[in-house]
């Protein structure tokens, strides 16, 4: 009698890099639950090509668990993420942190919060439309 073929995987066993590539990808993308964790991860996300020409300072006022106060200082194509108030923000906007964690994992739409007033934005506040663009989180 032959030996059995082993040149071929036995069922469920080439799916492990299939697998193992998918976990991967699936952090990736997982929701970002933590309001400091978005604006720890901002930095890193930034697309500097959408800030070029741009001078101005987000001011974020998140309420509720986990809420605070952080500014963005886009400037020169770079920006910089603080903890606290700015003392002379292009913008600022007010949101729980629900809501911002809702906008930034892609479950809640930015301007439908901003129209149903989950989102207020005092100031320039045509360049909260920007965000998304500098920050595709």
């Amino acid at each position: 009698m032959p030996p059995p073929d082993t040149s071929r995987p036995l069922p469920g066993e080439g799916d492990n890099m299939n697998s193992r590539k998918a976990n991967e990808k699936e952090d990736e993308n997982m929701a970002l639950t933590d309001v400091k964790e978005v604006f720890d991860k901002m930095a890193e996300v930034f697309n500097a090509n959408a800030a070029q020409g741009l001078d101005v300072v987000f001011q974020y006022e998140i309420t509720g668990d986990g809420g605070g106060s952080w500014n963005v200082v886009v400037k020169d194509g770079a920006c910089q993420v603080n903890e606290g108030t700015h003392e002379g923000p292009s913008v600022t906007l007010t949101m729980s942190a629900e809501t911002w964690l809702g906008i930034v994992n892609k479950q809640t739409n930015g301007m439908q919060a901003f129209m149903s007033g989950q989102l207020k934005a005092t100031g320039d506040i045509m360049l909260a439309q920007r965000v998304e663009q500098l920050f595709p989180l």
